[in-house]
């Protein structure tokens, strides 16, 4: 399963689609990436299937992954997903210049816990 629906995780299932059996894309709004990237992704041979409305709710399983509760965004419904595991490609820049001057950040823009240096 791959958790976003952007560029980034269309390039995820569909190179995870020469090594699975299927990927499953889990996109929270009902826009996916670039038409082209989209497109690769459905026509890919592998049997890819896309759950565009919902959102990761709970993930199940002990010492494994086994399961992916989905939430349908526009209604109460929800649905558990068996799987073998999860990516998430949710993007790579991290969405935290608002906390610029608030807390202390590394190169990366990312938190940095001044009491674990």
């Amino acid at each position: 399963m791959v958790i976003g629906g952007g560029d980034t995780a269309m390039e995820e299932a569909i190179t995870l689609a020469h090594h699975a059996a299927k990927v499953i894309v889990v996109h929270r709004p009902r826009q996916l990436a670039r038409q082209q990237d989209h497109a690769r992704a459905r026509n890919d041979p592998c049997q890819n299937q896309f759950f565009v409305g919902y959102h990761p709710r709970r993930l199940f399983g002990g010492q494994v992954l086994e399961c992916v509760r989905l939430k349908k965004c526009t209604h109460r419904r929800e649905r558990d997903q068996p799987i073998d595991g999860v990516f998430m490609a949710i993007g790579h820049h991290p969405n935290t210049e608002f906390l610029q001057g608030v807390l202390e950040l590394d190169a990366k823009r990312l938190y940095r816990d001044p009491q674990q240096r």
